[in-house]
């Protein structure tokens, strides 16, 4: 694991190694772990939008709170998104292993979804203990 390229919490399996010979001899060792470590900071970094994107939501009725988007908010997003990402973008690099629009939607709706998901828990918690 020492000689990787890229950190393992920010390997999310862009170019696997069935892809890394034609691709590592037209990028070069250099490009292609640049490569990999900047598509896997976007994602992550698109996760966490979905999270914080779904903290200006509030239900029932859906309208938005603006004065939910702070800082605070943003960095709690990319905490979850550190527990539960990596799994997910692993199987779906997996099965598209070139880059594609799914691989922006996915991490945006997983961060979205998982968001509010957790948002549901609470509530279904509330009802029942109070």
């Amino acid at each position: 694991m020492a000689n990787r390229p890229v950190p393992w919490l920010f390997d999310l399996g862009f170019y696997p190694n069935a892809e890394q010979t034609s691709v590592r001899t037209a990028l070069g060792e250099k490009k292609l772990g640049r490569k990999r470590i900047l598509r896997g900071l976007l994602s992550w970094l698109v996760l966490g939008l979905g999270i914080f994107v779904r903290q200006g939501l509030e239900f029932p009725p859906i309208k938005w709170n603006i004065a939910n988007f702070t800082l605070g908010t943003f960095l709690g997003a990319l905490v979850i998104a550190l527990a539960v990402f990596r799994p997910a973008m692993k199987w779906l690099n997996d099965r598209r292993p070139f880059p594609s629009f799914e691989h922006i939607a996915t991490p945006f709706g997983i961060g979205f979804f998982l968001d509010l998901a957790a948002l549901a828990g609470e509530k279904v918690i509330v009802h029942f203990a109070g």
